[in-house]
């Protein structure tokens, strides 16, 4: 039934509107406060570097080693695999310097639930990539098997849906592929739906980031699979 009775001009329309961000949660709640968490979920080569990328562009400080072209703060990420205590520490001392900060966590082992109890009003950053596209990318970066990459990673996916869908923590869904079709439009959708004040210089730099599989970014990856 999509698009019977409709001419082309109003399908394209339509298509264009949807530029792939919406929220779930407690929003007004969350957004009322000026110190906030963000969070960035999703899974690994998911697209998750360029939203945390996103954030840091658009003025929010994503850790103290979030630099191109991953956005990774490599003591949250540490303590994230490891356990509660070691990230409870990391969140306190970030709360005290910061008001607002993030981190990427796409190295979660942790329930989410877990993390987000103990995080100063958070927002989760949710990105969402096709799964062949993903299991693509693991393979060009560390020669893995695609169809192996494409179960788990569906497995993480579920886990993060089923999270974010209960509803009790605003989260900021974003799609990827929508992300690389209309940066401008996502990156506007991105940071006012997320509740952050920005400058044009600010959106117009976020909207430059956003490249398809850079170059610097497989460097890196191929890098960090060799050590």
């Amino acid at each position: 039934m999509s698009g019977q009775g409709k001419d082309s001009s109003t399908v394209e329309r339509e298509a264009e509107l949807n530029y792939g961000v919406t929220t779930l949660g407690p929003r007004d709640t969350v957004l009322a406060s000026g110190e906030r968490t963000y969070v960035v979920l999703g899974v690994s080569r998911g697209g998750t570097s360029a939203a945390a990328g996103l954030l840091n562009h658009l003025g929010v400080p994503m850790g103290s080693t979030g630099e191109a072209p991953l956005f990774e703060d490599l003591p949250m990420n540490r303590a994230l695999s490891q356990d509660i205590e070691s990230v409870e520490t990391l969140i306190a001392h970030n709360n005290d310097e910061k008001p607002v900060w993030g981190f990427k966590g796409n190295t979660i082992t942790l329930p989410y639930e877990e993390i987000a109890i103990r995080l100063r009003n958070p927002v989760f950053v949710v990105i969402f990539r096709d799964l062949l596209a993903i299991a693509n990318r693991a393979r060009l970066s560390a020669g893995r098997d695609v169809a192996a990459i494409m179960q788990r990673q569906g497995k993480e996916y579920q886990r993060i849906v089923d999270f974010v869908s209960t509803g009790r923590f605003f989260s900021v869904l974003v799609s990827y592929e929508k992300l690389s079709m209309y940066p401008d439009k996502v990156v506007d959708a991105l940071a006012d739906s997320a509740g952050l004040d920005v400058t044009t210089e600010q959106l117009r730099a976020a909207s430059a980031f956003v490249r398809p599989a850079p170059d610097d970014y497989l460097k890196v990856s191929r890098a960090r699979k060799k050590n």
